[in-house]
């Protein structure tokens, strides 16, 4: 795309050397959006639930593709980002959360931390997860 059409920048972790940033345009936001949409509802997630997004936020692609993925099939976005994982379980609780979207590496971990502080996981409405963004 003409460098006049980029309209965000979004850019690799850069673990394994420089980053590699990519421009997106209005559509190929769109179509990021309808892909994750897609994806949510393969996930069996839909317009009733409460999804909560764990992938980062910024540069990282994760975070807001999976947000405007769950606002176009009119989930509830709880748009959490990464870390601070005791936060997270609390407002998992407080708000009822019925989907995760994060990586596979931090649903587990959550799933330990809740052990260790005594958060039952059974007994919460969540119900299913969306996770990528890393092999697994």
């Amino acid at each position: 795309a003409d460098l006049d059409e980029v309209v965000r920048i979004h850019a690799s972790s850069g673990t394994t050397g420089k980053m590699t940033v990519v421009g997106y345009t209005k559509m190929d936001l769109g179509t990021w959006a309808e892909v994750m949409a897609r994806s949510i509802i393969s996930a069996g997630g839909g317009r009733h639930d409460r999804i909560q997004i764990a992938y980062g936020y910024g540069l990282f692609t994760g975070g807001l593709g999976a947000h405007y993925g769950a606002e176009l099939v009119g989930a509830m976005v709880v748009p959490t980002s990464g870390g601070n994982t005791k936060r997270q379980l609390q407002v998992m609780q407080d708000f009822g959360v019925t989907m995760l979207a994060c990586t596979p590496s931090y649903a587990l971990y959550m799933a330990e931390t809740a052990a260790e502080v005594g958060v039952d996981l059974r007994a919460l409405p969540l119900r299913n997860g969306i996770f990528g963004a890393e092999p697994w």
